[in-house]
């Protein structure tokens, strides 16, 4: 199971082959190394779990690994985009957008020093 839609998958797989940053291998194809990669990436699995889920072996998963790896990286100025420091006009629209001052009540002993109350003695009571 990956966690992206089809479709997202085989846009990823043909730009990755149309820019031949991963190609088809003599046993592996380039949507073979992108779901191997995923299944690294995304479910945090470990080489030698990939290893049996798809019968190649540890270097293998290795190698395609780090081809894909590298093939993203260089899409990372197309694909990553930095975060916008602009706040959306949606939220800015909203009442819960707006900044609003609670007041805390003191704490004790944070406030003015009162004198402290007289208690009434029992034995005279």
């Amino acid at each position: 199971m990956l966690r992206m839609r089809r479709s997202a998958f085989f846009a990823l797989c043909d730009l990755l082959r149309h820019r031949q940053l991963v190609t088809d291998r003599e046993r592996v194809s380039v949507e073979e190394q992108v779901v191997m990669f995923l299944h690294v990436v995304g479910h945090n699995q470990r080489f030698r779990v990939v290893r049996h889920s798809f019968r190649r072996s540890i270097e293998t998963v290795h190698k395609h690994f780090h081809v894909v790896l590298n093939a993203v990286g260089e899409l990372r100025t197309e694909v990553i985009r930095p975060p916008s420091t602009a706040t959306p006009a949606k939220i800015l629209g909203s009442r819960s957008g707006k900044i609003t001052t609670l007041s805390v009540p003191e704490l004790p002993g944070s406030g003015p020093e009162l004198p402290e109350p007289e208690v009434p003695d029992p034995k005279f009571g």
